[in-house]
């Protein structure tokens, strides 16, 4: 079984490494272990999980899988899929471990959680935020520490009605998200003044900001993530026009799409 070490992976990124997987139909994924911490969750489609010293799994959307330094696994992937892995050097990880490890929710005692909609979304967000160069620790902190406190809150703000957070978790879907505020309403199921009352009594905003929050941050993950170019993205996205997406990014982020892809700034 091969081991992955650490250094010999991207060294400007010294501390947390996150990045997406697309895997076509039938992939695998070789038996190997590694010298440092690894976590994934998928995003779409469904893979079979070959730990080493545990029987296979099927896994599916919001599936995650925590693995120590050391630990082995393999993967078949039958009809495509996409996950995220993020991963730590050992030190780092034990680091964390010592400060978190005997707290109810870290992940790492169980190996395995179904992720909620919310937790997706709050991971979604924290990719967008990371930076991409010129990392220090307290970056891995943040999102590590961020995680926990995300795998301990409940599905949906207080108070909310299931019928508001299925609908807002239906927008993690890209195609929903381009069409925005009447797939929202629609999903709902009920008018759009009781929808927007709901959203601002529940999210603190109104819905076409929430809306424009979770467009924003979907293109700030991909522009971490993947490899779209800008105009097509912003479009799959919902932008009506290559001006307002810049004008909203930047107002939200602090630079241009451009400057955050290229330089990791955020």
């Amino acid at each position: 079984m091969d081991l992955l070490r650490w250094n010999r992976c991207d060294w400007h990124l010294p501390h947390l490494r996150v990045s997406r997987h697309h895997y076509m139909a039938k992939a695998r994924v070789a038996p190997h272990r590694h010298d440092f911490a690894e976590w994934f969750w998928i995003e779409s489609g469904r893979l079979y999980h070959l730990p080493q010293d545990a029987a296979s799994e099927d896994l599916g959307r919001g599936e995650a899988r925590f693995l120590r330094p050391g630990a082995g696994h393999a993967m078949e992937v039958l009809h495509g899929c996409v996950l995220v892995t993020a991963s730590m050097p050992a030190r780092d990880w034990r680091a964390l471990e010592r400060r978190h490890g005997t707290s109810a929710n870290w992940p790492w005692t169980t190996g395995s959680l179904r992720l909620s909609p919310r937790q997706l979304a709050w991971l979604a967000a924290a990719i967008a935020e990371l930076p991409a160069a010129r990392q220090d620790p307290s970056d891995a902190d943040c999102f590590v520490a961020g995680m926990l406190r995300a795998l301990r809150q409940t599905d949906r703000p207080v108070g909310a009605p299931p019928w508001l957070v299925e609908a807002v978790a239906s927008l993690a879907e890209p195609p929903r998200l381009a069409i925005g505020l009447p797939a929202l309403i629609g999903h709902c199921g009920r008018s759009a003044p009781h929808v927007s009352r709901a959203v601002r009594r529940h999210y603190g905003c109104t819905a076409s900001a929430l809306v424009l929050r979770l467009r924003l941050e979907q293109a700030a993950r991909e522009l971490r993530l993947g490899r779209q170019g800008i105009l097509d993205l912003s479009q799959a996205c919902g932008f009506a026009s290559l001006a307002h997406f810049y004008r909203t990014f930047s107002a939200r982020f602090g630079v241009t799409p451009a400057v955050f892809r290229d330089s990791g700034l955020t």
